[in-house]
């Protein structure tokens, strides 16, 4: 899958980053697509909060107050943080940088198990979102680490 000079940048890229693994090791090729298709699922979520921060907001049950900082702040650690971490993950297609991406869904998840056991939060909407980010940070972590060679 060779890009063609005609295609946006970023285009290139996400097929750069499937076909990294090339057609001779099916393995590679299979983790280069689920880390693309890991970071594209992150730039979708992240475009909610980059972009909707009242959605997300009312998502997540948070309420402005007296200001709209909420709302700066969900764009930036919601949204922008997470979109721009994946778009780096597709762009530099390194073991390294998919595993960072990983670490940072780990936090993630990591916050949802301090909350549950601190903060007495809606279970089922901490379990679905704590699970997709306990997920993607298991696969990215597992699947990219063993790549990086030392």
């Amino acid at each position: 899958m060779k890009p063609a000079k005609s295609q946006p940048v970023f285009l290139q890229h996400v097929l750069r980053a499937i076909d990294a693994g090339g057609c001779r090791n099916s393995l590679a090729g299979m983790i280069d697509i689920l880390n693309v298709i890991a970071a594209l699922l992150t730039i979708a979520f992240g475009a909610f909060g980059f972009i909707a921060p009242a959605y997300t907001a009312a998502a997540l049950d948070l309420a402005p107050t007296n200001s709209t900082m909420g709302y700066s702040e969900l764009r930036a650690s919601v949204g922008g943080l997470f979109v721009i971490a994946a778009i780096a993950g597709i762009w530099l297609n390194h073991p390294a940088a998919w595993a960072m991406l990983g670490f940072a869904y780990a936090g993630a998840a990591l916050g949802r198990v301090v909350s549950l056991a601190l903060d007495n939060p809606p279970v089922t909407k901490v379990l679905i979102f704590g699970g997709i980010e306990a997920a993607l940070a298991a696969w990215l972590i597992l699947a990219n680490l063993p790549r990086l060679k030392a």
